[in-house]
């Protein structure tokens, strides 16, 4: 069964659509790691990418818990690239306040498939080698970036989006394929950022265009019997063969509720999925 994991992106910058309150204060954070933890979280994910959240956490303290982060999107003309991995590394270790971190994920997939994928790797497996990480691995946004960085990298982690629009992960078949290579997948964008569990931001003229899809889910969730925020993590727990779901949340309460919902049984979201649309499951994407 799934673990959850915390994301911490708001606690180094506003992140998410559906976050109104902006970065989350180091007090706040605090006692959402606390909560966290009471609720059997053992794991954090976070990112050079997410503004100050690594200081933040480091300063509060997070020696005791399983830490995944990101090195950032390689510089275009950068030449000295062992010089910036390890940079990299070096700032997530001091910023953390840590000696070492459990898994280490390229944030970019077109770092690993473009002309310096090798040299990336080959530094990342010397600061393995070093025991300054325990994994390694890649974030990825579609599918078909897997089949290139597999066959020429033994990663050890690969995290892809997931939730109730967007089955690419599994539909394409690699989800089955990677747990065949013993390789962890952590789901993340469960919710997408907040816009499946926030029907007034779904009203909004940035997702007119797709009022119809939402409604089928608004639809699917009320007849359910359960919150939209039940059914996105029920749907995510269905799929075993996924290691870690990331959740971010913007206050202590939304912490204990996504715990609590956890706790739900799995029950698999079936007719609403959209991958061909990647307008819609990318916010990358989104237009505003």
């Amino acid at each position: 069964m799934p673990k959850l994991a915390l994301g911490t992106a708001n606690f180094g910058l506003p992140y998410g659509i559906s976050n109104e309150s902006g970065q989350i204060s180091a007090d706040s954070v605090a006692a959402i790691l606390q909560i966290a933890k009471h609720g059997g979280i053992s794991c954090l994910d976070t990112s050079i990418a997410y503004g100050e959240s690594q200081k933040v956490l480091g300063s509060i303290g997070v020696s005791d818990w399983r830490l995944v982060s990101k090195i950032s999107s390689m510089e275009p003309g950068c030449e000295d690239v062992s010089g910036y991995v390890n940079r990299q590394i070096g700032r997530i270790l001091e910023d953390l306040q840590v000696t070492t971190i459990d898994t280490v994920l390229v944030h970019n997939a077109q770092d690993l498939i473009g002309q310096k994928g090798d040299q990336i790797f080959s530094e990342l497996q010397k600061i393995k080698h070093d025991n300054l990480v325990n994994k390694i691995g890649v974030s990825i946004y579609s599918p078909s970036d897997i089949a290139i960085i597999l066959s020429r990298y033994p990663v050890e982690v690969v995290q892809a989006p997931l939730n109730v629009l967007d089955n690419r992960i599994e539909s394409s078949g690699w989800l089955g394929q990677l747990s065949g290579h013993k390789v962890e997948v952590h789901a993340r964008s469960i919710f997408l950022q907040g816009l499946l569990i926030s029907r007034q931001i779904q009203e909004t003229p940035l997702f007119r265009s797709w009022y119809k899809t939402l409604q089928r889910w608004n639809e699917f969730s009320d007849a359910s019997g359960r919150s939209d925020l039940e059914n996105c993590i029920a749907h995510v727990k269905s799929f075993d063969q996924i290691s870690q779901v990331v959740v971010g949340v913007d206050s202590a309460i939304q912490i204990g509720e996504i715990i609590d919902a956890f706790g739900s049984p799995a029950r698999r979201v079936d007719g609403l999925d959209c991958g061909a649309d990647e307008t819609l499951i990318n916010p990358s994407m989104w237009v505003q």
